[in-house]
């Protein structure tokens, strides 16, 4: 809270135009608490700060960055009340406290005079009890656009979610996910992280259809919600896709990608996949159902994942040699947009030479040069470096011509490098 009172002590004239100039008030970061603050001081500027914001709209971050002590928790209280005291200003909201009194005493007070309210809410709470209290901020939030909640349920907190376009949520259940994304139809970005399993697994479950939901991020958790999760969704107009689960599951109900984008097709542009995700899927089979697919991550770090494998050669395959001169013309029309590929994986499951042929460039071929495919950038991250081998002669140096003709193609330890330096090696000893 330091800003305006740092440029007021440069002198009489500059205190004067900061103490008149509401806008250098209304952001607020405010620790609620810290060991020998002095809450009565601390409440009065405060109070002081918000009265000199004018009318502005309010962006205020408040928290408890250290653990409160029991006896400490009720002085934070009064904070809240001179907050909601402005209320029908508050613009954007971000809380994050251990004390679950703090999120309760919020109230969203009257309607704002402007009819926006908040545009932006953040509610976090580190508080490993159950809380049965509810959270009404209903009438502030009439175009309510990002919200963001970690460690609540969405029945704790009433906002209102027709306006609502970006959610981040942390450690929700499956049925609330889904819940919020049924109430909300402008949603367009959702990032889900440690998703939780149901409730009750035998509600009925329908399907919601996200028409505008561009967007989509699920990270930790277990594998095992990511079925029933997809069943019970639609997604027409998806662009980006991320799935990265840190938790495994032996259960029966594995994510099939290529049935879900068969049920619900979308201009998938973006697709990422974390080490759990890709061991299930039919790679080949996945990447028919999403032709507009430009940028393509695929982590297979587990001993029996051949999901990298199955990419390389997928891609690869879309060519076949053209007789007389044996360059390569595209055949099949999978993923025909793919600009990106980005692999990581622990073994080396492919042969170098499926590198070059991605880009439409075969075996031997020293006459053209031209990249065949869209493919303009490959990542390679390999683990197991023992289990490396170096390039052929010939894959290198179709590799450096399609660096030469505008390709990048990176390798994670360096084989082009080792290539190079074993050929050279080998040239300089046989002379």
């Amino acid at each position: 809270m330091s800003a305006p009172l740092i440029l007021g002590a440069v002198c009489r004239t500059w205190r004067r135009i900061v103490w008149a100039t509401p806008r250098l008030w209304n952001v607020i970061f405010f620790d609620l608490w810290f060991e020998g603050c002095d809450t009565i001081a601390r409440k009065e500027l405060l109070e002081e700060w918000l009265l000199r914001s004018g009318h502005r709209p309010l962006h205020i971050t408040i928290g408890t960055n250290e653990a409160v002590p029991d006896e400490s928790e009720e002085a934070l209280l009064p904070f809240i009340d001179v907050l909601n005291a402005y209320a029908d200003r508050w613009r954007t909201l971000k809380v994050c406290t251990t004390v679950s009194g703090v999120l309760a005493r919020l109230r969203g007070g009257e309607m704002p005079l402007d009819g926006c309210g908040l545009s932006e809410l953040d509610l976090e709470l580190h508080d490993e009890e159950m809380w049965p209290l509810v959270i009404n901020l209903t009438s502030v939030t009439p175009r309510l656009r990002k919200l963001r909640i970690h460690g609540l349920d969405h029945y704790s907190l009433e906002v209102n979610y027709q306006f609502l376009t970006h959610l981040a949520t942390e450690y929700f259940g499956e049925d609330d996910c889904v819940e919020i994304m049924r109430r909300a139809p402008l949603l367009i970005v959702c990032e889900f992280r440690s998703m939780l399993e149901p409730c009750d697994e035998d509600a009925p479950q329908s399907v919601v259809v996200c028409q505008n939901l561009r967007k989509l991020v699920i990270e930790d958790g277990a594998s095992e919600q990511l079925a029933p999760f997809f069943g019970r969704i639609q997604l027409p107009r998806l662009e980006e896709l991320t799935i990265s689960t840190d938790t495994y599951w032996h259960t029966d109900q594995k994510l099939d990608l290529a049935a879900f984008f068969d049920r619900s097709p979308c201009p998938l542009q973006s697709l990422i996949l974390g080490n759990i995700e890709s061991n299930a899927q039919d790679i080949q089979k996945m990447l028919a159902k999403v032709p507009t697919l430009k940028r393509f991550f695929l982590s297979a770090r587990q001993e029996t994942d051949m999901a990298v494998r199955d990419a390389l050669y997928a891609l690869a395959g879309r060519f076949q040699s053209i007789v007389p001169d044996g360059h390569l013309e595209p055949t099949t029309p999978l993923v025909s947009q793919l600009e990106s590929l980005s692999c990581s994986s622990n073994l080396g499951t492919f042969k170098w030479d499926v590198l070059p042929k991605m880009f439409g460039l075969n075996v031997g071929n020293h006459v053209h040069s031209d990249i065949q495919a869209s493919l303009r950038n490959v990542d390679l991250f390999l683990f197991d470096d023992d289990e490396i081998g170096v390039m052929d002669r010939d894959t290198l140096l179709r590799c450096l011509r399609l660096c030469r003709a505008g390709a990048r193609i990176e390798i994670n330890p360096d084989v082009i490098l080792w290539s190079a330096v074993e050929h050279c090696s080998i040239n300089i000893y046989n002379e």
